[in-house]
């Protein structure tokens, strides 16, 4: 922040700051006294957002702070998913580190730490953008300085992910025949209709209509699709 004389205004003063926070759009408030005045001014500003970074002080007390304003845009199950990164990965690896402490090195053992423990590129780089998105967020509210570095993860010929093994038809209708038949129409569902897990396992009768051949999906995102229903063994 800076303070300057107005130059259309005698007695006045122009106190440029980020009120919002580092990445928050520039101001230009304009103050009418002397300069000392506008100077004390500048220093309330600067106090109460002094104030509020010092209440976190460490990557630890920036968590409680983001997954409470995380869950209300993600669902409970991504929500539960990332809790358990943070508690068993990331809080043992930079929890107890202020915002500035944060090293590529220190990001770069993570990594060669994981990938030790059998762990997947492609995981190990979703781990660290959750981690990229705490930090983004936190300084975003002031609550903490930018991050020194950028979180960075393997590059993408690294992540891409496997090609899937497709069951023949012959070996899908001999695993669907040995399965308990409460399990079958999960199964079926993913197999002969498309749907992920979690929405074969959450899918109600509502959603399905018998006589047309059609489920109603809310996937990912709550995004509706309609899937068809192509095979006699499903419907």
């Amino acid at each position: 922040m800076a303070v300057r004389p107005d130059p259309r205004r005698t007695g006045w003063w122009i106190i440029d700051c980020r009120p919002g926070g580092y990445q928050a759009k520039r101001e230009r408030i304009a103050y009418r006294g002397s300069r000392e005045a506008a100077l004390k001014w500048e220093a309330a500003i600067m106090g109460r957002r002094t104030e509020q970074m010092a209440k976190v002080r460490t990557i630890r007390e920036i968590f409680s702070l983001w997954i409470v304003n995380y869950q209300q845009r993600r669902s409970a199950e991504t929500v539960i998913s990332v809790r358990m990164v943070w508690r068993s990965h990331l809080a043992p690896a930079f929890g107890a580190l202020p915002v500035a402490a944060i090293t590529r090195q220190a990001v770069e053992r993570y990594k060669s730490a994981r990938l030790a423990e059998g762990v997947k590129h492609r995981t190990i780089n979703k781990e660290l953008s959750y981690f990229s998105a705490m930090i983004t967020w936190a300084a975003k509210m002031d609550y903490c300085p930018p991050c020194p570095i950028n979180i960075e993860g393997f590059e993408a010929k690294l992540t891409r992910a496997p090609r899937p093994a497709v069951l023949s038809p012959d070996e899908l209708a001999a695993l669907v025949a040995h399965m308990p038949e409460r399990l079958r129409v999960f199964v079926l569902l993913m197999a002969d209709a498309g749907l992920r897990r979690t929405e074969a396992l959450s899918l109600t009768g509502e959603q399905i209509f018998i006589e047309q051949g059609l489920i109603h999906v809310t996937g990912k995102g709550n995004k509706q699709r309609v899937a068809a229903i192509t095979t006699a063994r499903l419907k």
